[in-house]
Order: C-alpha cells, then sequence, then structure tokens
C-alpha cells in the first residue's frame, strides 16, 4: 500500500502544473498552496508534504513557503481537502458528504413532529436553539454555508439535494417524536411564549406568575423572515387608560380583552373575533394592535382563503390568524374556520403527487374585520366573539402617528397585564365552574377562570359574551328572508303552532314568495337543512323547531311561537309597509 502512495506522490510532482511553477522559485506562495491541496489528497503526512515541497524548490530559494506549509496543511484537512477525489462525475456524491460531516459537527440534532416531518434544532447565533423544518429554504441555505466554511466553495445543487434527502431518511427512521409549536405551547401544565428574537428567549407562566427564559423548553418553529419580536412584558398597566386611548365603550372593551385572553390558551378551543363597523370606526388599527400583542408577524394582516389549501398554509406560519376586509363568508369557508378555531384536521394533496395526502391538525384564533354582516351562518356565530365599533368622533381622533406614539408606551404593560391573566386562569381553572349557558363552554372556562386579574366587575365577561351571541343570532335570524316567512306563517296558526311534512311547509312558503323576495330554500331538503342550521338562532328569538313522525309520505316538522317569538313576530309585523319589497318585512 505504500509503495502505492509513494508511486501517487511520484505522479504528483512530475505532472503537477503547481509543482512546475515552484521549480522556477518565486512567486511560491500561490502554486505552493495549490501544490499542498492536491499532495492532501494522497497523504496528510505533513513531513512527506513539507519534504516533495522542498524537494521541487530551487536550491537557492530563500523564501517563507517551507515555514507556510504546516500551516498550509492543517487549514486543507479542516476544510475537507483531504477527502480523496472520487472517479469523474462523482463530485456531487463526495460534496454531499462534507455536507453531513458538517451539519454533524455544527451540533445539529433532528427529530419528527408527530406527523413524522423531520426538523433539525441547531445552537442559535445569539443564544438559545433554532427549530426548522429539514425541507426548508432555511435548511438549503444552511447546508450551503456549512459546505462553504468547511471547503471555501460553494456545493452543487445535486449535492444539496442529495444531503437533504439523506438527512431526511436518517430524521424519520432515526430521531425521537417531539411536539412543534408556533408562538405559543402548553408544557407540563405551564404555558410557553415564543419571544421571537434572536435571542431565542421564551415567556414562562405558571399559575404563579411569568417569567423570561434563556432558553424555550419545548420547540418553537419560526417561517424564515415572517415571525417578528414581541414586545418584552412589562408591570403596571392601567386598562381604562388603554379604553379611553382606543375610545372603546366598556362592552367592547371587556371582550376584547376576553379574546386577547383567550388567544393566548395553548389548549383552546378560539373564539372567533369579528370586529364590526363604519368606516373611521378604528377596525383595522383594533385588530392590528391585537395582532402586533400576540403574534406579531410580517404578514399582519391576511385576505380570506379561497381554499383548505390556502387557510393551512396561513396557519403554517402563523399563531393568530387575523383577515383584512371581509365582505363576504361563505358556507364552505365559514366550516372551515370553525374548524380551525375549534381543532381539527386538514387534509390537502402532497405537492408534485397525484396520490399521496398530507394530514395537517391545527388550532388557531382567528380575527376578521369588515362593514356589515359577512358571515351569518349559525355554527360561526355561536363560536365568535364581536365588537360592535362606532366612528370616533371627529374631536377626538388621533393621527395614526399620535396613537401608535402611546401605543408603543402600552404595550409592553398590556402584554404584562395578559400575562397575570393568564397565570390567574392557571391557578383558578380547576377551582371554578365551567360556564353552562354557552357554547362554547371550555373556551369560556377559561375566561372566567382569569377573570379576577382582569379588574373587572366578577361575572362581567360571561354576560358580555352571553348578551353578544344573543342580540347577534338573533339579529341573525331576523334579518332571514325565512324567519321572517315562518314568523308571518305562525301567527295566523292556531295556537302559533304548525304541523307538517316539510314539502307542505316548503309549498306554503313559496306561495307567498313574492312577497319575500328570492331568499327561501330551493326544496324541501333544503328548508330541513337550513331550519337545522338555524336552531341555534332560533331559540333565541323564541321559534321553536322539532322533527316528528317519519312515514312514507315525508318527515314531519312541528314549529311554535314561544310568547318571546308571539311578541317579537307582532313587532315585525307592525313594521310591515306591505310593500313587497323583499327586504324581510311583512
Amino acid at each position: 500500500m505504500a509503495h502505492v502512495v509513494s508511486l501517487k506522490l511520484l505522479e504528483k510532482v512530475l505532472t503537477s502544473p503547481h509543482a512546475l511553477s515552484l521549480t522556477e522559485g518565486s512567486p511560491a506562495h500561490e502554486p505552493g498552496l495549490m501544490f499542498v491541496a492536491e499532495l492532501l489528497r494522497i497523504t496528510q503526512d505533513e513531513d512527506q508534504i513539507r519534504g516533495l515541497v522542498e524537494c521541487v524548490l530551487p536550491k537557492e530559494y530563500a523564501g517563507d513557503l517551507l515555514k507556510e506549509v504546516p500551516e498550509m496543511v492543517q487549514s486543507g484537512i479542516r476544510k475537507g481537502l483531504h477527502h480523496p477525489k472520487g472517479a469523474e462525475g462523482n463530485d456531487d456524491r463526495k460534496q454531499s458528504e462534507v455536507i453531513l460531516e458538517a451539519v454533524t459537527e455544527c451540533g445539529g440534532e433532528f427529530f419528527n413532529s408527530p406527523q413524522f416531518n423531520p426538523h433539525i434544532r441547531i445552537p442559535g447565533k445569539h443564544g438559545g436553539k433554532e427549530v426548522h423544518p429539514v425541507r426548508s429554504t432555511y435548511m438549503k441555505e444552511l447546508l450551503r454555508r456549512t459546505y462553504y466554511e468547511k471547503t471555501g466553495k460553494p456545493p452543487g445543487s445535486m449535492a444539496v439535494r442529495e444531503a437533504l434527502d439523506q438527512l431526511e431518511a436518517n430524521a424519520r427512521y432515526d430521531a425521537l417524536v417531539e411536539e412543534v409549536h408556533i408562538r405559543v405551547a402548553n408544557h407540563h401544565g405551564r404555558v410557553i411564549i415564543d419571544l421571537g428574537d434572536e435571542t431565542n428567549r421564551a415567556i414562562q407562566i405558571t399559575r404563579h406568575g411569568w417569567m423570561e427564559v434563556d432558553e424555550s423548553p419545548v420547540n418553537f418553529v419560526r417561517p424564515h423572515g415572517v415571525v417578528q419580536p414581541l414586545h418584552s412584558p412589562e408591570e403596571g398597566f392601567d386598562p381604562e387608560e388603554l379604553r379611553t386611548l382606543l375610545c372603546m365603550s366598556m362592552p367592547n372593551f371587556i371582550l376584547m380583552i376576553a379574546f386577547c385572553i383567550n388567544a393566548l390558551n395553548p389548549y383552546g378551543p378560539f373564539f372567533v373575533l369579528q370586529i364590526h363597523g363604519e368606516q373611521g370606526a378604528g377596525k383595522t388599527i383594533i385588530a392590528k394592535i391585537i395582532k402586533d400583542l400576540i403574534d406579531r408577524n410580517v404578514a399582519d394582516k391576511l385576505r380570506m382563503p379561497k381554499s383548505e389549501q390556502d387557510l393551512v398554509l396561513q396557519a403554517q406560519g402563523q399563531w393568530l390568524l387575523n383577515y383584512e376586509n371581509a365582505s363576504y363568508v361563505s358556507s364552505d369557508l365559514s366550516d372551515l374556520l370553525c374548524t380551525m378555531a375549534t381543532g381539527g384536521a386538514f387534509a390537502i394533496r402532497k405537492l408534485y403527487t397525484d396520490d399521496e395526502m398530507v394530514i395537517k391538525v391545527y388550532k388557531r384564533p382567528v380575527m376578521m374585520n369588515g362593514i356589515g354582516n359577512f358571515a351569518t351562518r349559525p355554527d360561526l356565530l355561536e363560536r365568535s366573539i364581536f365588537l360592535n365599533l362606532t366612528a370616533i368622533q371627529k374631536g377626538k381622533r388621533k393621527t395614526e402617528r399620535e396613537l401608535y406614539a402611546e401605543l408603543d408606551k402600552l404595550m409592553p404593560k398590556f402584554l404584562g397585564y395578559l400575562l397575570d391573566c393568564v397565570s390567574c386562569a392557571l391557578a383558578n381553572l380547576d377551582e371554578v365552574e365551567p360556564p353552562r349557558s354557552i357554547r362554547m363552554a371550555d373556551a369560556a372556562h377559561w375566561l372566567v377562570a382569569a377573570e379576577p386579574a382582569t379588574g373587572f366587575p366578577e361575572g362581567s365577561i360571561l354576560d358580555a359574551l352571553e348578551m353578544i351571541q344573543r342580540e347577534i343570532l338573533a339579529q341573525s335570524a331576523v334579518d332571514d328572508t325565512l324567519t321572517v316567512a315562518l314568523m308571518e306563517l305562525l301567527l295566523n296558526e292556531a295556537g302559533h303552532t304548525y304541523e307538517g311534512r316539510y314539502g307542505q311547509l316548503h309549498e306554503e312558503l313559496i306561495a307567498n314568495s313574492r312577497r319575500y323576495g328570492k331568499g327561501l330554500p330551493a326544496s324541501p331538503s333544503a328548508l330541513s337543512s337550513k331550519l337545522k342550521r338555524m336552531q341555534p338562532g332560533y331559540r333565541q328569538i323564541g321559534i321553536e323547531v322539532e322533527e316528528g313522525m317519519r312515514s312514507s309520505s315525508g318527515q314531519t316538522v312541528i314549529l311554535r311561537l314561544t310568547d318571546e317569538g308571539v311578541a317579537l313576530a307582532r313587532e315585525v309585523a307592525a313594521q310591515d309597509n306591505g310593500d313587497g319589497d323583499g327586504h324581510g318585512q311583512f
């Protein structure tokens, strides 16, 4: 074997153009560096390399090259130049091996998410740990950078792809499974919030209070270039100071605080915050304050998603989804938002495949703002908190510059106040009874447990939630064409009760369709589906819906007005002007 090495060294001395340059004596540094690099691929013996360099230099050479050879050898080894060059066309393979070695040397730890998506955890430049998906833009950049630092040369694209494939395979089959979070997480009964700064610090909240920690105990991912740092929390918040600055009524302010506390619950479920109001009511500013406070992000305002895949991509990069200028929420989108707020799985086709599905499980707080009633489905309404804002009076208006200057002073204290509320919720959650009067009982339970730290009178949050949801469900039902038609029908029935098949009820409603416009269901089956969806709102306004016996001629439905329903129906009937304009009056 030694004879083979000697022959290779002799061949290199005789054929290398750099060795030939060294025989001239000057300049010697550059050709000497290249000649050493060539010899390293055959031998890493420092004395042997120095002897060969000395052999090709002229006898009268008086420079410092021989003194530099030891450092050249060590530097070349550090850069990986000592790896033997493979057969022609195998450079990519060699580069990928160097990349894999460099990743190991940088202290990377691999693990899988519960959906078996491989991730890497590496030491942060400014402290803490950074977590990145193996298949991410950041990871590709990291591999390129580590290879360049090791060799002084850029890697080929094929080498990077091969290294990523191998890293992904190793992680998927050899690494442990660990949870991955974005911004807010639960850890053994504590709430952990990612501050999002370059030091990778986090806030840890327990039942006894909160504190900043240098290293998060959970894996937080930060989509590349998107997540921004939160304010550093402080004590000493005065809720009335913020309410006055924002010109908000007390009911709206209580509901805004309730949503913020709910959005910091790592378990969920979450309310959907709907911010309604005319132009100049401050809808966008309120949404931005909440977003910056809880989940500051480059994409602070989103457009409404057009598909399930769009919604999944948005949830993948943010904790709190903020939709701007909503005008209409379709039935399908309403269902998706309900699933997102209360938690569920989303199945999307894997990219560049025809028959592979990717399952994503998300639970996120959601905000929407717009003019008018843009979301009308009862299931979404029951999961919503509503802020009904009025235009700010001219004398009380502030420029955005003035407003944000004052908010900058308040935001750190506002965050500290919310952290106190979360700590209170953790301490009281097992001590207070869950509310039974509201659909989102688990979300409301968290808020009731946090209420002692808010400074609001006892019961304020639950009262505000119940009141606004009753109003919205009732208003949504009354504004619906079918509701108005049913009220007229039941007012004219004995005992204000109707019993018949869905087909018969549909025929009677259609017979009077000229009075109501085109808003009635198109078929008996559509009528049945809508009545079931509207039941939560109907109960609020005094319309009871019950299904009776099913026979060969069809399903029977029983409708009746309660005393409250009769009063409301007469009130709506009194507004009828008889013009048949189809705007929901009779």
